[in-house]
């Protein structure tokens, strides 16, 4: 795991990206006088060292495969947690991404590399205004790294919340990336409140920064 710090001083966030990502597309929104810690690149379960004391008890954000990592550290990681986009289930026939999409998705980049990878980036967008805001600032990982990456999250197993802990997940009524029944399905189970929202996969373009969750 790889972490980023976004920001010299004032109030700290925890951010568990999605697969394949790193600090680009979200710079620009951590406002002035906030500090984003931001998790990426889960080919290593480790957390990585120089991690800020007050980020055992900061606010967490996660999305997509980061809301995996965020209940699996969740001892580490203590504050209330906004789980986005995702499950403690990733590639799971009934509460996460079907495993054979999966697949399909890794064999598609080690085949084709890039194209594979653009379309997945286009269908993480039900807004085209969003999509071209974020190819402005794509993320600069290798693509070897991200088939590492989803290679190594096929076989991860399910984790579940603990009951009463300080969660709440919402869910983009269009995620063609993270199936929204998938996502109900899971959190129902779990006795987690759900917000449903408009927008695809990647919704945080519509609100004014990542605090705004």
């Amino acid at each position: 795991m790889r972490a980023a710090l976004i920001g010299r001083q004032g109030e700290l966030r925890v951010f568990f990206c999605g697969w394949g990502m790193d600090e680009r597309p979200f710079l620009e929104l951590v406002p002035p006088g906030k500090r984003l810690l931001l998790l990426y690149d889960y080919r290593d379960p480790e957390i990585p060292a120089g991690i800020p004391e007050e980020a055992a008890t900061a606010p967490v954000l996660a999305w997509s495969l980061g809301v995996y990592w965020a209940l699996r550290l969740r001892k580490f990681f203590r504050g209330p947690l906004v789980a986005l986009s995702g499950t403690g289930a990733f590639a799971h026939r009934e509460f996460g991404i079907d495993p054979r999409l999966v697949r399909l998705t890794l064999e598609g980049l080690k085949r084709d590399g890039e194209v594979v990878r653009e379309r997945f980036f286009f269908r993480m967008f039900s807004s085209k205004d969003h999509l071209k805001r974020f190819r402005r600032s794509l993320p600069q990982r290798a693509l070897s790294e991200a088939v590492e990456e989803l290679a190594a999250s096929l076989e991860l197993p399910p984790i579940f919340p603990s009951p009463g802990d300080d969660l709440r997940a919402v869910i983009p009524r269009e995620d063609r990336i993270f199936p929204p029944r998938a996502q109900r399905r899971f959190w129902e189970r779990a006795g987690v409140p759900t917000e449903e929202i408009s927008g695809g996969h990647f919704p945080f373009y519509a609100r004014r920064d990542l605090w705004s969750w």
